[in-house]
């Protein structure tokens, strides 16, 4: 078999990635050509050969692949399902007061996969069982996660506020962490006392200025709801006090139809400049549409040249003393590696799934309003075969095996892919038609040009650790 690698070059130097070993190795350009088979062995020079020999002999360019495709844990799924469940999220509600352009569930024209928003929310009987099921699967765990997700959560606040002290009762002597994601139009006082008193992280959707926010996030009359968010997220960082940052956050969606450059006004704000709130920024996903968004003219050149300025100021490169950000943060979407490639990792093992995705019910247990499992908010609900059990059944430890190792559908194109070992395709992404081939092959060319530019950034990286940066210092 041809050796597991991925070949790649940056403007100044010629890479391969060796999955076996995970690491980028720097060749020259002779070499780089023999492997890519663009050059014969016969060209080459006596020192290349001896450097490729070299590698061999230092177990480079193996051509070990992965045997089977099965996760490890496929056989403790029962056990890490009813003995260490993570976090539960309950569906308290469908209903909104807002209809978001981008919204999979407010878009009925054009989102098939999906559910849509209704006026029903679960009741206290699913919810308190939903409870007692996962206090009993989650014992051996100290932390225990509990999130309150729409619809719009705060719409049903009294069942929030019942939940959080049901669960305040019956989980003694855990840390327990609770998190809500809201659109910031319904904390009133008494909402604001509650959820400071329990400590519920909150994130706020806001998307922009008010001239962004409110051409997307629109009350159902069409009005605009940036006052009302934003007048929350004030009250809301004010009631936290110093404590604020641990418990309040925003998540802005940056929708294509929008003017990303005025997205970044309101982090111009001057209550924004003097509390550094945290922040996720994410561009609005289409995955759940039959089709895709209309885009500003210049949006993905934007967008770009964005990551790039930002790429060269964290290279410094360029100096530019207050970066955005939205620039920061699509820098870090191509920068900020949480692993790095390591010296004398073990090869890859023979029975394994590539990427490594959390186990359904133990990571988490999405509930439905009717009461149903799922493996998290992310999936269609419309599915079946997404289901993984309900209050009724308890877990269905077979369905969370069977979704742990999806993978299998694809054996041959993930066993010879060089991006198995930080592969991020899951369940999540490919669940809109019941796991079609068609889509997960789509998931996964996204997923392998994604780990491609990782490679390229992490090289970049070494280079300016190694070159640029000791030529800037001269």
């Amino acid at each position: 078999m041809e050796p597991f690698i991925y070949t790649f070059k940056t403007p100044n130097n010629y890479y391969f990635y060796d999955v076996n070993k995970d690491e980028i190795v720097a060749v020259n350009e002779g070499i780089y050509l023999f492997l890519q088979k663009k050059r014969n062995a016969f060209d080459l020079s006596e020192k290349e050969k001896n450097m490729i020999e070299s590698l061999f002999s230092n177990g480079y360019l193996s051509d070990n692949r992965v045997r089977t495709l099965c996760h490890p844990n496929t056989e403790d799924v029962e056990f890490e399902v009813n003995n260490r469940a993570c976090e539960l999220v309950l569906q308290v509600t469908q209903m909104c007061n807002l209809c978001c352009s981008y919204c999979a569930y407010a878009d009925s024209e054009h989102s098939v996969y999906q559910r849509k928003h209704s006026n029903k929310s679960m009741s206290w009987e699913t919810a308190r069982k939903s409870i007692d099921d996962f206090l009993d699967n989650s014992f051996e765990n100290t932390d225990v996660h509990f999130g309150f997700y729409g619809g719009e959560p705060f719409a049903e606040f009294p069942l929030v506020k019942k939940c959080v002290e049901y669960i305040e009762e019956n989980f003694v002597g855990k840390r327990i962490h609770f998190t809500a994601t809201t659109n910031g139009t319904l904390l009133n006082d008494e909402v604001i006392s509650f959820i400071v008193a329990h400590n519920i992280h909150v994130m706020f959707s806001i998307d922009g200025p008010a001239s962004i926010h409110d051409a997307s996030r629109k009350r159902l009359d069409g009005s605009g709801s940036f006052a009302a968010a934003f007048s929350s997220l004030r009250r809301l960082v004010e009631a936290y006090g110093e404590r604020y940052k641990d418990f309040v956050s925003i998540h802005m969606v940056i929708n294509p139809a929008n003017d990303v450059d005025e997205a970044d006004e309101l982090f111009k704000d001057d209550f924004m400049k003097s509390h550094d709130i945290p922040a996720r920024i994410s561009i609005a996903s289409d995955s759940k549409r039959d089709q895709p968004f209309k885009k500003c003219t210049d949006f993905d050149m934007k967008i770009k040249y964005r990551s790039f300025q930002a790429m060269a100021s964290h290279f410094k490169m360029i100096d530019i003393p207050d970066i955005s950000r939205i620039d920061n943060s699509l820098m870090e979407g191509r920068l900020k590696i949480d692993w790095r490639f390591k010296i004398n990792k073990p090869p890859l093992e023979d029975k394994t799934v590539p990427g490594g995705p959390c186990v359904p019910g133990k990571r988490k247990v999405f509930v439905d309003i009717h009461g149903d499992y799922f493996p998290c908010e992310r999936v269609s609900e419309n599915l079946e075969s997404m289901k993984i059990g309900s209050v009724s059944e308890g877990v269905n430890t077979k369905q969370c095996r069977n979704l742990l190792n999806f993978s299998q559908k694809t054996e041959n194109m993930c066993r010879n892919c060089f991006a198995f070992r930080y592969c991020g395709v899951c369940i999540a992404h490919v669940n809109y038609d019941d796991f079609s081939y068609e889509s997960k092959k789509r998931e996964c060319d996204a997923a392998r040009k994604s780990f491609a530019n990782i490679l390229r950034y992490e090289a970049l990286e070494q280079e300016y650790n190694n070159l640029y940066r000791k030529e800037l210092n001269k």
